[in-house]
């Protein structure tokens, strides 16, 4: 059976070649070929599916089970090593984007023998097909549709541009309602967040609980994980008084075992939430779970899931205030005891009283400098 980098015998008919599709970077090209001839308006997993079947005359499905698309293609697409950038439509589905400038990188390299055929089978002819691609860029001024315009569908050729601009006004929102929580801002940005976040709101911020059944204060909520924040959002959203916020979520969610497509997934539609309303997102990473450290698994799909919050959004990377000049982590900046908390069964290490500190300092420091960018 082929893997990744092995080379892959050509001699039998292209058709005929399933383990051809099975394994290795010809079918992540495929696939991204796929998604660039419909580009234009974003590719469903149905679509993806349908031209995948209609074009190599092989059915996904009957090779890797009915659940393929599921199980083995979306994880496939929302992978951070793949230059697909998944958005989600006004209907709420999921529209698949080629990057465009990835996609002259890779046409315009040597390409397997494999590569060459499949463009073949595309009817693509790859010297008109880069120019075409690069007028689309200069044109757009970028080759990556715009997670704030794509997100709505306004504009699905839009620049790549997840940088914040500059604020209409300096009042904030009024809200429709009283709020019914205190919030707790840094810069002027509204924190959501976890245990995380809220003990540094407790203790960094000087904040109180609020008189609730959960441990809170504003929207940092012990044991919140994604989708429960995209649910506490929703509730509060028109109360909120700020157009920015600062997120850091995520590790509830791996201590629950989830895979790493559905926290993207519920990411991308909690910033959607913040920014149909006109409150800008920025996301923090996940630093190391202190008492997590043995589950590779786990790690695993922490930086995975970090990987992708830096490449598709705002980000400040909290995560080296926890390692060493070595690249290890410093048990220094975590308290000495796990906790039981909501939302998971496993205990959670906290962050120790320089590591809050020195997370507080860098937001301070990088937010401002985000809007100078």
């Amino acid at each position: 059976m082929a893997t990744v980098g092995e080379e892959i015998p050509y001699s039998i008919d292209f058709r005929e070649r399933e383990e051809f599709f099975r394994y290795g970077e010809e079918l992540c090209f495929a696939l991204e070929m796929i998604i660039l001839n419909r580009n234009e308006n974003g590719a469903t997993l149905a679509e993806i599916r349908d031209d995948f079947k209609k074009i190599f005359d092989i059915d996904c499905e009957a090779i890797w089970g009915y659940k393929c698309m599921e199980q083995y293609f979306k994880p496939m697409l929302w992978n951070s090593g793949l230059d697909i950038n998944p958005v989600t439509s006004e209907q709420g589905c999921i529209l698949y984007y080629m990057d465009v400038d990835a996609a002259i990188r890779k046409l315009s390299s040597d390409l397997t023998e494999g590569m060459t055929l499949i463009l073949q089978e595309l009817d693509i002819d790859l010297d008109s097909y880069l120019v075409k691609l690069k007028k689309t860029r200069d044109k757009t001024g970028s080759g990556s549709p715009s997670f704030s315009t794509n997100m709505s569908q306004s504009n699905s050729n839009s620049a790549k541009n997840t940088k914040p601009k500059g604020r209409r006004n300096n009042q904030p929102k009024s809200p429709k309602k009283s709020s019914v929580s205190q919030e707790c801002t840094v810069c002027g940005h509204i924190l959501i967040g976890d245990n995380f976040f809220l003990e540094m709101a407790r203790i960094d911020l000087h904040r109180q609980y609020t008189k609730s059944k959960l441990k809170q204060v504003g929207q940092c909520i012990s044991g919140q994980s994604l989708k429960r924040a995209v649910k506490n959002i929703s509730r509060v959203i028109n109360t909120i008084r700020h157009d920015a916020a600062v997120i850091n979520l995520g590790s509830i969610d791996l201590l629950q075992g989830r895979e790493v497509v559905d926290m993207i997934q519920d990411m991308f539609q909690l910033c959607q939430l913040l920014c149909d309303n006109d409150i800008f997102p920025i996301v923090t990473t996940i630093p190391p779970l202190a008492n997590q450290l043995h589950n590779p698994s786990l790690e695993n799909k922490r930086k995975l899931f970090n990987n992708f919050l830096e490449k598709s959004f705002d980000c400040i990377n909290i995560e080296d205030v926890f390692y060493t000049n070595h690249n290890r982590v410093m048990f220094s900046q975590y308290q000495g005891d796990a906790r039981r908390v909501g939302g998971t069964t496993c205990p959670l290490v906290l962050w120790s009283n320089v590591a809050r500190q020195r997370v507080l300092k860098k937001l301070k420091r990088k937010i401002p400098q985000m809007y100078s960018q």
